[in-house]
Parts: C-alpha cells; sequence; structure tokens
C-alpha cells in the first residue's frame, strides 16, 4: 500500500514500519518470524492509551481517527477498501463497543476484547472447507427472514423480520451460541434487531428498506440474492482478515511509539525528528 507522507508523519511511519519488519527476524539473527500476538490483545494494546488496563470509547474513537488519517494518502482500490472499512468501524464503534462492554461499566477489559479475536476465527475457512461459524450464522439469518423460500429477500420480508418478536428471539440464542458475550441469549436481542433495522435506515418501511440494501444488492433489482450475500460476505470477510493481520503486525508498534502523540512529537520517548 503506497501512502503520500505528511513531511510530519513520514519518520514516525518508516520508523514503524522499519520496527514491524524486525519483529520478523527471530532471536539469533535466524529469519523465523515470531508468532503475532491475537487481535483481541493487540487491539487492547493499541486502544488503552492511558495504559490503566481498560480501554473507553473516547480512546477507541481517538486510535481509529489515528488510523484514518495514516491511511488517508493510500492510492488505489486498496485503499478506498481500508478507508471505506475504517468508515465502517468508526461508524460502528459506539454499537461495538456497548456488546463488548459486558458489565455495562463503560470500559472495555482485556478479556472483553478478547471477543475481537473470537470474531476474526469465526470468519476464518478451516481446514476441511468449512467455515468457522460467522458463515452459518449469515446463512441462519438469510434463512430464517426468506419466509417464501426462494433464495431472494424481499423488502417486506426484511421489514417483517424486523418486526417479529420470534425472528430476532430465534437470531439472538443463535449468535450467543457463536459468541457467548452475555449471560443470556436475551441480552443481545437489542443489537440483533438493530443490525436488522439498519439495513431499512431504522425508519421501518419498504422503501427505506430498499434504499437501505443498495450496498449488498449489487444488480440494483430492489432484492437480496442469497448469492449476493455470499459474494459480499466473502470479500468482507477477507478484507477483515487482511486488514487484521497488519493491525497485528503494526499494532504493537504503533502502540508503542504513542499513536497520533508518536507521530506528532509526544509520546513515550518521543523527539521531533
Amino acid at each position: 500500500m503506497q501512502v503520500r507522507m505528511r513531511s510530519r508523519s513520514a519518520p514516525f511511519i518508516a520508523l514503524l514500519l522499519a520496527s514491524s519488519a524486525n519483529c520478523a527476524v527471530g532471536q539469533g539473527g535466524s529469519h523465523q518470524q515470531r508468532p503475532l500476538q491475537p487481535l483481541g490483545d493487540v487491539l487492547h494494546l493499541v486502544f488503552d492509551t492511558d495504559k490503566d488496563g481498560k480501554v473507553s470509547l473516547d480512546e477507541v474513537q481517538l486510535q481509529i481517527n489515528t488510523l484514518t488519517m495514516l491511511v488517508a494518502g493510500a492510492e488505489g482500490q486498496q485503499g478506498e477498501d481500508y478507508r471505506r472499512i475504517l468508515s465502517g468501524v468508526k461508524a460502528a464503534a459506539p454499537t461495538i463497543f456497548d456488546l463488548l462492554d459486558g458489565d455495562s461499566d463503560q470500559r472495555l477489559t482485556a478479556k472483553e476484547l478478547s471477543y475481537a479475536t473470537k470474531f476474526e476465527d469465526s470468519l476464518k475457512i478451516k481446514r476441511d472447507g468449512r467455515g468457522g461459524g460467522m458463515r452459518d450464522f449469515i446463512r441462519e439469518i438469510f434463512t430464517t427472514l426468506d419466509t417464501s423460500e426462494d433464495d431472494e429477500l424481499t423488502a417486506g420480508e426484511i421489514l417483517a423480520g424486523c418486526k417479529s418478536d420470534e425472528v430476532i428471539t430465534h437470531l439472538s440464542k443463535k449468535l450467543h451460541e457463536l459468541f457467548p458475550i452475555r449471560k443470556s441469549p436475551g441480552d443481545l436481542e437489542g443489537f440483533v434487531r438493530s443490525t436488522i433495522e439498519s439495513l431499512g435506515g431504522n425508519a421501518l418501511d419498504e422503501a427505506s428498506v430498499i434504499e437501505g440494501i443498495k450496498w449488498i444488492d449489487a444488480d440494483a433489482d430492489g432484492i437480496v440474492q442469497r448469492s449476493e450475500v455470499g459474494r459480499y460476505y466473502k470479500t468482507a470477510a477477507m478484507k477483515f482478515v487482511e486488514l487484521s493481520k497488519q493491525v497485528r503486525q503494526i499494532g504493537p508498534m504503533f502502540a508503542m511509539f504513542g499513536g497520533m502523540d508518536g507521530m506528532q512529537g509526544g509520546g513515550p520517548g518521543s523527539s521531533e525528528l
């Protein structure tokens, strides 16, 4: 990924990349790559800017803004993809934060952030060809909403699912089986309902649903085919895993140099370069 660097950030990024590359060199001069830390551990390290052992939403948003600035000059389709992903992460951050915050203390512990690792694992294809769990959950959502059983979701079917307590309860149980992030499936119902409603922009009428599904409705026919969901899921999952790997590679050094503070001349042990 080629990035046009601002003069103040160039030394920081160069040092960051050099240090990250050096992590691939094992002890004793060997070139055996060291295992990367789990995603949840790296996110906790990066987001916990005040090093108090817990992460606040303000800290999350600060570091997301920093990452967004770092890829602002990335060129080509890859740059567009990363900016789109970060934009989506930023928009979803408050909702995801609340979901992970199991004890509702407005702080995320390393244990709570470990579900980021579990989420990443759920996206990966296993050696036997089976998915890690998320693909099956997406299929379950589609099948549950597809009451006509024709492998297509109309705006009416999505709308009906939003309003069905039975559907919400069923999908919450399935989500809880995959990610037991709360004590009971019932505690996840609000999240599941809001996720389905987001397809229609929360207006809950057929016109808004049709507008809301345009991002996944590749042929623009106002209907979501199972194949469209499959293609989008495959692309999104691959991009997430790729981005996760980069975060796991660069994250520890990013945290060490103090994120944006390190870039601007602050942070631990920093000086203007």
